[in-house]
């Protein structure tokens, strides 16, 4: 027979706070959790097998990850584990048939060990959700109950004045489990009332050998593990691509530094790009942040791209240490305005300015 598999021991990387957790039945006191880290680096994942450890039938071996309750935890269709994310509406209110259907779909990627999709930052958590499940609180259940809030940051303040509430008299047996990359942006008043813990990125290594051990090359494993900066989930976006991580147009993009030149390139490059779609945009962004922050660990010290791509690592001795930090903050406030502005054209002469020559401050005038 089969042993048993302890499901935490999945989970690459976080032990203290996995050993913290497994203490956490002897501790009455505590009902709520922060979980803050970086972007895909496993909180919700481990969210949710610290939901199996206290749903498991086999408490003496919780996380079982066979039993029953486990796998419902799993798929999401434990009765005593909510989910709730910026989008997710209070289910009551829907009367369409198709959107309750297509919010159960969105739902369902959240579940375990699958990656979980990225949510518009228009995208809120409403005070209707909060409430509901502040009714759902009220039902006496003997089992224990999880309500998971992944990227809690993004509650409207009425829904965090109606969260507070509930924070302050919880009942017994339940958890709340707060998720967020941006713990700045959670008010003072619901991060004191939860226990943090705070997610460190996951080191290379422990990347490189996960995506080996999933079949991919040792080569492209560890090409993707440094792009990734910590993230797992960022890796498994980087190594669909293959070996070549970065598209050539986000490689020449970086190469820019003259004006005169970056103006031609970025002639062509906008008439291929302003009748594409809009998240190709944001997705050629986010390429450029990732390969600028390698440029910039490369001039740190931090790795050595001859081994990983030659190419680059005569990107990065081109650069001085202030164009290219200069550029990431550029890139990264871009990033950000792109969330809320739909302008491409703007858009795109913004990330023309942000990586040419910074020591100029003339800019040729674009006919566009």
């Amino acid at each position: 027979m089969v042993s048993p598999v302890d499901n935490f021991q999945k989970i690459i990387g976080h032990k203290e706070i996995i050993a913290f957790l497994k203490k956490l039945k002897n501790m009455p006191f505590i009902h709520s959790l922060i979980f803050c880290g970086k972007k895909g680096i496993g909180k919700r994942t481990l969210a949710l097998v610290f939901a199996q450890y206290l749903a498991c039938l086999k408490e003496e071996k919780a996380p079982c990850g066979e039993c029953s309750h486990c796998q419902m935890v799993g798929d999401l269709e434990y009765p005593y584990l909510e989910i709730i994310f910026p989008g997710w509406e209070n289910v009551k209110t829907i009367k369409d048939e198709d959107q309750y259907e297509n919010l159960l779909d969105l739902r369902s990627q959240y579940r375990l060990f699958e990656m979980r999709p990225e949510t518009s930052k228009k995208e809120s958590i409403s005070i209707d959700v909060i409430r509901e499940i502040k009714e759902r609180i009220k039902m006496k259940a003997d089992e224990y109950r999880i309500y998971l809030i992944v990227d809690a940051e993004r509650m409207t303040q009425e829904a965090a004045n109606a969260f507070l509430k509930t924070l302050e008299e919880p009942p017994e047996k339940v958890f709340f489990i707060l998720t967020t990359s941006q713990i700045h942006k959670l008010p003072a008043t619901i991060r004191s009332r939860c226990y943090l813990l705070k997610f460190s990125s996951l080191e290379p290594k422990a990347i490189e050998e996960f995506l080996v051990k999933k079949g991919w090359p040792l080569d492209t494993a560890k090409k993707v593990s440094v792009f990734s900066f910590g993230s797992l989930r960022t890796a498994l976006q980087l190594i669909n691509r293959g070996e070549k991580i970065f598209p050539e147009e986000v490689i020449k993009f970086a190469e820019i530094r003259k004006r005169e030149v970056g103006y031609y390139f970025f002639r062509n490059f906008y008439e291929k790009y302003s009748e594409t779609d809009y998240d190709t945009i944001v997705s050629f962004i986010k390429d450029l942040i990732f390969l600028y922050r390698g440029l910039l660990y490369q001039k740190l010290g931090y790795l050595n791209l001859l081994e990983i791509d030659p190419h680059l690592k005569v990107i990065a001795e081109r650069k001085t240490y202030e164009e290219i930090i200069i550029s990431l903050y550029k890139l990264n406030q871009l990033y950000e305005e792109c969330e809320y502005n739909l302008n491409k054209k703007l858009i795109l002469f913004n990330l023309y300015s942000s990586l040419t020559d910074e020591k100029s401050f003339t800019y040729q005038s674009l006919d566009i």
